[in-house]
């Protein structure tokens, strides 16, 4: 009312302020047009934070839906009682950012006797059905090899058909028949599972030629052992971890650390080299003392935490203690399974300080609404904290741009959310025209790196930028350019990543600064470039020249960029292949920095598939954290035309009997001269 009051104040007569609009009328007539105010030599903008209960939707992090949008006519569920399986309230589907379910496999089968009978009916009434209330929702699932609540003496969550292939194994549940996890045939046709979920999600559209859905698959849930997938077997018969199991202190089986790990390894081969997020969960104390969970970690596997806030005494960690082993390396995901009413607002903040957590379940529709309807007012701003929440604190720069000449923009950028963006992230500016069209774009290779904004913390970067610009776009008399900046997925399209701060936002993603004049010219290039790898899009091969080994980009703190890629070969002649541009022809100098670690191999360089330099071991000890153990290796010199040119990195030996992985941080091209390479 105080605002109010002074306004009314200041208000001016009527008849005043109609003289006054007459007299500026006048001047706008009768005034020469002088056209825009001259440009200043340099910029600076302090963009505003939005408030803590602005939604900032984005691709990596966010609250999670189980279960479906809207009650389907044909799958009542009498647990429900008279009401409706999986039917979210409107605000629970408002507020959710990712829509997740878990299958039993048999769902896939409209008679799990026959294999011939396989459907994706189940995931496509899924997705189909949480599009129609966003059609920018993204998607996570899992798919259950056994499921106690399910299961019965007639009817099995693993497909019967699978029971039915010669060599087979199983055990009985009570009235469940359940697979031995580690049996080869289970394996195996799970595996094939997986690759067909795959196929059909990453399916071009014969409309648009774009790919169907995979892009938008935030995570899949490494659910193919224990019940309900949850990496436990509590409740399920003592045979059904098979040879080499142990006891836990709940009496219950646990596989081998070797036999889990051939688990993870199907989600690794399968989902991995797309750049699919898996997510492990945690299950078992005895997988945690073998060290099993840290090695999916370390492999850029995020992991889940289920039964956030239950009953402390029976399962430990439920403050997302388990979780913590992922702080800046991987996503942590926690799913709620408590009494909403029995949590406060302080349990809520406990548990997010404690597991950090990129994903959030609501847990099961009922419990979603209920958990809204107690504590609306702490979910509306926990949504901000969830993973990365990127800010533009302060942007400076020339206001005059040359085509081809380097300039260094100085960005002050923060995070306020709980963790780092685990995904490969890039920094990208552009000129725009006044309709913003896109004029030139550039996307330095190193000096900004997204994904190195840690939690809490300001970080200031002066990113090299140059524009090729032959020539500029004809221009009404007096229009300039505007410079933008934006941040984005590094292989995926689409508009760029939202930032925390109100300022306008093109339908692109672009963020526009400030107005600037901008001179034709091209780029010719650097004497040195970096590029950092997980911003490119790699090829992986094996001995014959199969694209099936795995790739995933991985975090560490003392990266140049806060990630590298992380590339999991298994025989010799494995090899990974990045393709880097070169802008003027020359003899380059060819560094690449590696991680070295307990699970490196040795790697072979080759330059466009000449070998360059001797053969460099990755192998270390265990101190993933020790600076030491990222090297720098200095292959040789090369001449290089312009134009692409692939570096690749081949496998010849390895020293650990626990892998050979290697971790590559950048790719440098240092230009020596335009002459050839000395003989």
């Amino acid at each position: 009312m105080a605002t109010r009051d002074v306004l009314r104040r200041a208000a001016l007569p009527a008849a005043v302020v109609g003289v006054l609009l007459l007299v500026a009328a006048l001047l706008i007539v009768l005034l020469p047009a002088r056209g825009p105010a001259p440009l200043g030599e340099t910029f600076s903008v302090r963009p505003e934070r939005l408030a803590d209960d602005d939604k900032v939707a984005n691709p990596g992090k966010g609250w999670v839906a189980y279960g479906d949008p809207a009650a389907y006519e044909d799958t009542p569920d009498p647990a429900y009682g008279d009401e409706v399986a999986h039917d979210h309230g409107p605000r629970v589907v408002a507020l959710s950012d990712v829509a997740y379910t878990r299958w039993n496999w048999s769902e896939f089968y409209t008679d799990p006797a026959d294999p011939a009978t396989f459907t994706l009916a189940p995931l496509d009434r899924f997705v189909t059905s949480w599009l129609e209330t966003d059609p920018d929702r993204r998607f996570a699932f899992a798919v259950m090899g056994e499921n106690t609540d399910d299961c019965t003496a007639e009817v099995s969550v693993t497909p019967a058909w699978v029971f039915d292939i010669a060599g087979a194994a199983h055990v009985w549940s009570g009235s469940c028949r359940t697979p031995v996890w580690n049996d080869p045939v289970y394996l195996a046709a799970y595996r094939d599972l997986m690759v067909r979920v795959r196929d059909h999600l990453a399916a071009t559209d014969e409309g648009t030629g774009e790919q169907t859905w995979l892009d938008r698959v935030e995570f899949v849930g490494a659910n193919s052992y224990g019940s309900w997938g949850e990496g436990h077997t509590y409740g399920l018969g003592e045979g059904s971890c098979g040879a080499g199991a142990r006891t836990d202190e709940n009496g219950a089986c646990v596989l081998s650390d070797a036999d889990y790990r051939t688990h993870l390894r199907i989600f690794l081969d399968v989902f991995t080299p797309s750049g699919t997020p898996v997510s492990v969960p945690w299950g078992a104390t005895l997988l945690d003392d073998d060290g099993a969970y840290d090695w999916a970690v370390a492999q850029g596997l995020g992991m889940r935490r289920d039964g956030i806030f239950g009953d402390p005494g029976y399962t430990p960690g439920s403050r997302g203690e388990n979780l913590v082993r992922t702080h800046g390396i991987s996503p942590a995901t926690f799913e709620l399974h408590a009494e909403p009413e029995d949590v406060t607002d302080d349990d809520v903040l406990e548990a997010l300080e404690i597991g950090r957590p990129t994903y959030f379940g609501l847990g099961w529709p009922d419990e979603a609404d209920r958990l809204y309807g107690t504590h609306e007012a702490v979910v509306d701003e926990v949504q901000r904290l969830l993973g990365a929440d990127l800010v533009l604190e302060e942007a400076s720069g020339p206001t005059r741009i040359t085509g081809g000449v380097a300039f260094r923009p100085r960005l002050r950028w923060s995070n306020d959310g709980l963790a780092p963006a685990y995904e490969p992230l890039r920094t990208g500016f552009a000129l725009l025209d006044v309709d913003d069209v896109v004029v030139a774009t550039s996307f330095p290779g190193s000096g900004t790196s997204p994904q190195a904004w840690a939690p809490g913390r300001s970080v200031t970067e002066q990113p090299s930028v140059r524009f090729d610009l032959p020539a500029l776009p004809r221009l009404a008399e007096g229009d300039r350019l505007r410079l933008a900046v934006g941040v984005f997925h590094a292989s995926r399209p689409g508009p760029g990543y939202r930032l925390a701060v109100d300022l306008p936002r093109t339908d692109d993603g672009w963020y526009p600064l400030t107005e600037v004049r901008a001179v034709a010219g091209t780029d010719a290039g650097a004497e040195r470039e970096r590029h950092e790898v997980e911003l490119l899009v790699p090829t992986t091969t094996g001995p014959d020249a199969r694209t099936a080994r795995t790739r995933v980009a991985v975090r560490r703190e003392l990266l140049s960029g806060g990630m590298g890629d992380r590339f999991n070969a298994e025989t010799a002649g494995d090899a990974i292949t990045y393709r880097v541009p070169v802008t003027t022809p020359g003899r380059y100098a060819v560094r690449v920095r590696t991680w070295h670690d307990s699970f490196g191999g040795t790697y072979q360089l080759l330059v466009d598939g000449e070998e360059l330099g001797a053969p460099q071991s990755t192998w270390a000890a265990d101190d993933l954290d020790d600076p030491a153990t990222g090297e720098v290796t200095d292959a040789g010199a090369v001449w290089l035309a312009a134009g692409e040119h692939e570096v690749t990195l081949r496998l010849v030996g390895t020293e650990s009997p626990r892998g050979a992985s290697l971790t590559t941080d950048y790719v440098e091209l240092q230009r020596q001269g335009t002459g050839p390479v000395a003989d």
